[in-house]
């Protein structure tokens, strides 16, 4: 694997993904590591993706199958950076949809983490896309559900079945199943002769 460091805080190699095991997903564990000053955290490039967290014991980065089993950076190597946090601040979207959906923060001063470390000043606009701000699409699952409701209700199977279950229920025969298989023929002959008349 190929390291590198932010800070000069030093890099990790890792046991990445080996020859051969392009477009498979893969995922990279931190067995152990030393020597970390506080806020720091592990960035790792898989081809062109990127992951980042924490640096600790036990933290595993997930990289989802690239798709290209032709590239060579997606099977022969990654990429570790560590990074270290210098400051943090978080800052309120409250009202942003009111507001026209974006929130300007002029002079933002974000405190050092640093013992004696100044804080940082910066202007931040924080805008909402026009993916984010309509409606989320439909799930795959939400249009399946949405095309088996259309369905029904183009040919009325709801009512057809209600039906037939109630007068299944109301006689209890012994073969419920050619009951079943009787009354959804004689729904389609009824259906016939109504489309010939």
């Amino acid at each position: 694997a190929q390291a590198s460091a932010v800070e000069e805080e030093g890099g990790s190699n890792f046991a990445g993904a080996r020859p051969g095991f392009a477009g498979v997903a893969m995922e990279v564990r931190v067995d152990d590591v030393e020597g970390l000053p506080a806020h720091t955290y592990i960035s790792i490039r898989y081809g062109e993706q990127r992951r980042q967290a924490p640096f600790h014991k036990g933290e595993v980065l997930t990289f989802p199958s690239s798709g290209d089993a032709k590239s060579p950076a997606a099977s022969k190597a990654y990429t570790v950076d560590v990074f270290r946090k210098v400051g943090s601040k978080q800052v309120s979207l409250a009202g942003i949809t009111a507001l026209g959906g974006f929130v300007a923060s002029e002079g933002l001063v974000i405190p050092s983490l640093e013992i004696h470390g100044a804080p940082i000043t910066a202007n931040l606009t924080a805008k909402l896309t026009a993916k984010t701000a309509l409606e989320p699409e439909e799930s795959k699952r939400q249009v399946v559900a949405r095309r088996a409701k259309e369905y029904m209700q183009k040919h009325d199977i709801q009512t057809v079945l209600h039906e037939m279950f109630a007068k299944l229920l109301e006689t209890q025969p012994g073969d419920p199943l050619s009951f079943m298989v009787d009354f959804l023929e004689h729904q389609r002959d009824e259906v016939e002769e109504q489309e010939a008349a």
